[in-house]
C-alpha cells in the first residue's frame, strides 16, 4: 500500500489551536517528515479547521476505510495542514458519533482493556 512505514499522531490540537500542544506539533512536523514521509496527523474536524488546512480528495490507500467509517456515521476529511512541512491531516467529525460513546468505551475495554470508568471525564466524555 505505502512504500514506507506510516506514522500517525493523534491530537486534539491538529488544525485546532487551543493550547501549547499545537505549537509542539507545528514545530516538529517538518523534522518528523524527513524520517517518515508517510506522517499523518489525526484531529477533530471543525468548520474553522478549514482555515488551517487545504482539504483534498482522500488518497486511494484510505478510501476503503473512509467509506466504511462513513457508513457507520463517522465522517473524515483529508488535507494538508498549512504549517512548516505541510503534513497531511485526517480530521474526524466526531459529534455525529457522540451518541454511541458508551459503545465506543465498551469496545475500548473489550479489545484493549482501556478503563474509561475510572478515568478522567475529559479523557472520554468531553465533547
Amino acid at each position: 500500500m505505502f512504500e514506507k512505514e506510516c506514522l500517525f499522531e493523534i491530537s486534539w490540537e491538529v488544525c485546532n489551536k487551543v493550547g501549547g500542544i499545537n505549537t509542539v506539533i507545528s514545530s516538529k512536523s517538518a523534522n518528523i517528515m524527513k524520517y517518515f514521509p508517510n506522517y499523518f496527523l489525526v484531529g477533530p474536524y471543525f468548520k474553522a479547521s478549514e482555515n488551517e488546512c487545504i482539504l483534498e480528495d482522500v488518497p486511494l490507500q484510505f478510501k476503503v476505510v473512509y467509506d466504511e467509517l462513513k457508513n457507520i456515521g463517522i465522517v473524515l476529511h483529508f488535507g494538508t495542514w498549512l504549517i512548516k512541512g505541510n503534513p497531511k491531516v485526517i480530521l474526524v467529525e466526531y459529534l455525529n458519533y457522540a451518541h454511541n460513546i458508551n459503545e465506543v468505551k465498551g469496545k475500548l475495554w473489550e479489545y484493549f482493556k482501556i478503563d474509561s470508568l475510572n478515568s478522567s471525564w475529559y479523557d472520554f466524555d468531553e465533547l
